[in-house]
């Protein structure tokens, strides 16, 4: 007696009844051709399913691990986190919201004298704290109505590597005030009273809420923000710890303030972290690099300097020359090749019409 063995849905071969294949071997005495190839088809799109949901699970397995031991493995508020102050350092935390009563506070410290502290804005309206030689500065949007940041600067020798904390609120969701160790300071009333009698709304800074500095991401579009500057600022080497802020209810009214999350960053370690200072142990940056100490080991910075380089040994003229050198080289050898082909391919020619 002869059957068909099933390969696939629309491949039948004639083959003996015990013959075993990849799938199955139907015997066909009793049911016909088409029968068969569909009753193999719903068998082959049953297992199909049946793989597909098993690798949707998997992945999403992994998927939640990874994301169950990133948290595990983020910095904890106890301790705050240390910034390392690198090209690529930044600290993000949930977006802050400016409405009546709302606040925003934490601790930080720093040996370095300037730094961007944090940032946050909408692409129109922002706020911003940096450190300017010591003094602790802030300025701020909050309207689009007016094209005047409001500034003020507060405190003294605040890089001296102690903890500081620092506290902004807002009365009436138009004007900030900033308290550094107890003392405040309030904004002058002067370019705010011509707004300040419209109805109080909400400032959602949607872009985020950034400690220390920018993630690549932003940098690359600084005329997204409301502050394009901002990108180049100085980032933090130091530490953050204990940031808090209020949440915005639809009444545009604020909460009291609730530990804020930490959405992701980059250069961080645990604040009671010890670290090995081996930039002032073995400095391996020269010409003037300035060394960052990472998680990774000592890092050289060399944007403020002619050379480049892992340890900004590269001059850059010389740099410059070598890329033309080699860029020359390489067309001159480009073109060599071409030549070498195209009369190794003449000859070849010539070679057969001679034989023939």
């Amino acid at each position: 007696m002869l059957g068909y063995c099933i390969k696939s849905p629309t491949t039948l071969d004639v083959a003996a009844t015990q013959t075993t294949c990849q799938t199955h071997c139907i015997s066909l005495s009793m049911i016909p051709i088409r029968q068969a190839t569909a009753a193999c088809a719903i068998k082959q799109r049953m297992a199909n399913v049946l793989v597909y949901t098993l690798l949707v699970q998997l992945v999403s397995f992994i998927h939640s691990e990874h994301l169950r031991v990133s948290r595990a493995h983020m910095p904890t508020w106890e301790s705050g986190v240390r910034l390392d102050g690198s090209r690529t350092s930044y600290a993000q935390f949930s977006p802050w919201s400016v409405c009546q009563n709302a606040s925003l506070s934490f601790e930080f410290q720093t040996s370095h004298s300037t730094a961007l502290i944090m940032y946050a804005d909408d692409g129109q309206r922002f706020v911003e704290v940096r450190l300017v030689r010591g003094s602790l500065q802030l300025r701020y949007r909050l309207s689009t109505t007016t094209e005047n940041d409001s500034l003020m600067t507060i405190g003294d020798d605040l890089h001296d590597g102690l903890w500081h904390a620092v506290r902004l609120w807002s009365h009436d969701g138009f004007r900030l005030v900033i308290a550094v160790d107890v003392a405040m300071i309030e904004a002058p009333r002067a370019g705010v009273d011509r707004f300040v009698q419209e109805k109080a709304g909400t400032v959602r800074l949607t872009t985020g809420t950034f400690v220390g500095g920018l993630p690549a991401t932003v940098r690359r579009r600084p005329g997204g923000l409301a502050v394009p500057t901002v990108a180049f600022e100085l980032r933090l080497v130091g530490s953050v710890r204990n940031f808090r802020l209020s949440r915005c209810s639809p009444l545009s009214s604020a909460s009291s303030e609730i530990p804020a999350e930490l959405l992701g960053g980059r250069g961080m370690t645990p604040a009671d972290r010890p670290i090995d200072d081996r930039c002032r142990t073995d400095n391996p940056c020269l010409h003037g690099g300035i060394c960052v100490n990472t998680a990774a080991g000592p890092l050289c910075e060399c944007d403020r300097t002619d050379f480049d380089g892992i340890r900004c040994s590269i001059g850059l003229l010389c740099r410059f020359f070598t890329v033309i050198y080699l860029r020359y080289l390489s067309k001159h050898v480009f073109v060599s090749l071409i030549t070498v082909i195209t009369v190794a391919s003449t000859m070849s020619m010539s070679r057969r019409s001679s034989l023939r």
